[in-house]
């Protein structure tokens, strides 16, 4: 844990000191957002452990969405491009397009890790992702029920985000900080469609080399 725990913090350091000399002014939201982060997880650990009933996926998502840290992929972006200390604030604030880009993120990570990690889990306690939650709460028998309705969560979160970049100008975040919110997704969405790429980042060697080595 020391040694995980050094490598962390340099890490950090060297983030905050690149985004330092490139003349950012907010390279302090590193680390805000990373101890963010670790609370989230704790939250969540601490959750799983002491509930002893059975939960809707709503419930589950009031811990996994915020320790799936979807927020905190999008406001390092902001941090990234320059944005105002309020407009980062407003991002972990959890406002409704990035409530949208972050239950896209949990729910697909669910379902396309769901059979992998319960392969892996001990037979003594099943890991109780989304896809669980929604099958003890709408009595499915199959986890193929549960993908199909956890697939109209995701779709009602993409209407959700398209909702937010159709409002009016006045009285929303700018156009550059709803389209970094909208990338991340993007990458979201690129990352689990298949299968759980980001654990296993194989499945994207494909991509990777029609970009950098059979690029036309």
């Amino acid at each position: 844990m020391k040694f995980l725990y050094s490598n962390v913090l340099a890490t950090m350091k060297a983030i905050e000191k690149d985004l330092d000399s490139q003349g950012n002014k907010h390279a302090d939201y590193v680390k805000k957002l990373l101890i963010d982060a670790t609370k989230c997880y704790y939250n969540e650990t601490k959750w799983r452990e002491e509930s002893d009933t059975l939960v809707t996926v709503d419930e589950h998502l009031r811990f996994s969405v915020p320790s799936s840290c979807c927020m905190h992929v999008a406001c390092l972006a902001f941090v990234v491009i320059g944005v105002s200390r309020d407009t980062i604030e407003w991002g972990m604030t959890y406002p409704k397009i990035m409530q949208a880009s972050c239950i896209i993120g949990r729910v697909m990570n669910d379902v396309a890790s769901h059979e992998r990690e319960q392969e892996q889990c001990s037979s003594e306690r099943n890991v109780m992702s989304t896809v669980e939650a929604c099958m003890e709460e709408n009595n499915y028998t199959k986890e193929e029920e549960a993908y199909r309705k956890l697939k109209e969560l995701i779709e009602e979160s993409w209407i959700d985000i398209i909702e937010e970049h159709l409002k009016e100008a006045v009285g929303r975040p700018t156009t550059p900080v709803l389209e970094a919110v909208l990338n991340s997704t993007r990458m979201l969405d690129f990352l689990y469609k298949d299968k759980d790429a980001y654990t296993d980042p194989r499945a994207l060697k494909v991509v990777v080399d029609s970009i950098y080595v059979n690029h036309i």
